[in-house]
């Protein structure tokens, strides 16, 4: 009997879609529009990568961006986070300015308006099956939003958040060096 991973099979389905060459083209295909420009162009004319990445590079990619669509939906639920659309610049004195289109934006300047928009989600919900589960989310979420304001009791700056991801090869000499590989995963953040 063959022994199987989930990881060694995402792994594999992974590494089938970087291997995979293009078929040559005319025309975009909606789903491209912005993508990058190269991988669109080699994707058209059916030129292979000559530097695919490995699937374990891959994997990783994808984990860490699940991890933080899932730390951006739970700050986004507790009413501590939100998402803007428009892109926003950030100027230090004497540095060109710094232009973006957030991935999150936290800030709190009052509590009680935090703890009223769970209350006003909880009113809000119908009386159906599922309203028992919803309203222990929501206390559990009050409970978060509590321990919050224990520890920043004057709520939380306004803080922009723009994620970016860290080359698979900077992980991989770390590790064969033996460095903390913790250090290197970076949340570039900006208080305003």
């Amino acid at each position: 009997m063959n022994n199987w991973t989930l990881s060694t099979l995402m792994s594999e389905m992974i590494k089938t879609r970087a291997n995979k060459v293009g078929t040559p083209r005319r025309e975009v295909w909606a789903s491209e529009i912005g993508m990058p420009y190269l991988d669109r162009y080699m994707d058209m004319t059916g030129v292979p990568y000559t530097n695919l990445p490995d699937s374990e590079a891959l994997l990783n990619f994808f984990l860490v961006y699940e991890l933080v669509t899932c730390l951006i939906s739970i700050l986004y639920c507790l009413c501590i986070a939100f998402i803007v659309f428009e892109r926003v610049e950030y100027q230090i004195k004497d540095y060109l300015p710094v232009i973006a289109k957030p991935d999150l934006i936290v800030e709190v300047d009052n509590w009680d308006r935090v703890k009223q928009d769970l209350t006003e989600k909880a009113k809000a919900l119908p009386d159906d099956k599922y309203k028992e589960r919803e309203l222990e989310k929501l206390r559990n979420q009050y409970k978060v939003i509590e321990n919050f304001q224990t520890n920043y009791p004057a709520g939380l700056p306004k803080t922009i958040f723009e994620i970016k991801s860290t080359n698979s090869y900077a992980f991989k000499n770390t590790k064969r060096e033996g460095a903390n590989q913790t250090q290197i995963q970076a949340f570039p953040v900006w208080d305003q």
